[in-house]
């Protein structure tokens, strides 16, 4: 597998890459910190996709130990925006911002390890340890990818139980999940928490 290659995305997955860039580096990021004058530079330059121009002033603030600048700059090498696609760069950086606590950060990793993109390949249980961390942070992103890798059992034994509970968080918080309803009909009335 390469994991350092500017191809890496084609210029559809990149402009795509790039929005979701856009919306991540919105309020739900900036509502955890007061960023500081550099960040607010950096966020600014985001929105206006001078990803270079952001690039220093983000690497400046991750070596002052920012989370939301490490898991920005960890999306940019993700995506390759204003660097080529470094997908070990990427890994490092959501791990940094996750050890600093920042939620989107483990659900990034954690989708890392899904999809095999992370420098360790796909690693299920951990990718599902990830995903609860964030889960538990109130990150709802994460509901529904526990509700489909506890139905799969793809981290462990299927629990239909447990994949329902997070398909009804998912759904408490506006996210249409097209399998909650197969779930909610394997199980009796008594078991439906929705």
């Amino acid at each position: 597998m390469v994991l350092r290659s500017p191809m890496h995305l084609s210029l559809g997955r990149r402009l795509i890459a790039a929005a979701l860039l856009s919306l991540c580096i919105s309020q739900p990021t900036l509502s955890q910190v007061t960023p500081s004058e550099s960040l607010l530079k950096a966020f600014t330059l985001l929105e206006a996709q001078e990803y270079e121009q952001a690039r220093p002033l983000l690497e400046a603030e991750v070596r002052a130990g920012d989370a939301v600048a490490a898991f920005n700059l960890g999306l940019m090498a993700q995506a390759g925006l204003g660097m080529d696609v470094d997908l070990i760069e990427a890994a490092d950086l959501f791990e940094r911002a996750q050890t600093l606590g920042l939620p989107q950060a483990s659900f990034s990793l954690a989708m890392m390890l899904l999809d095999g993109s992370a420098p360790e390949g796909r690693d299920y249980v951990r990718a599902r340890e990830l995903m609860l961390e964030a889960a538990d942070a109130g990150y709802s992103p994460a509901f529904s990818v526990l509700s489909m890798l506890d139905l799969s059992g793809a981290a462990g034994t299927a629990d239909l139980n447990e994949a329902h509970q997070w398909a009804c968080l998912a759904g408490q918080t506006g996210q249409e999940l097209a399998f909650a309803e197969l779930i909610s009909k394997r199980l009796s009335e008594d078991q439906r928490q929705c």
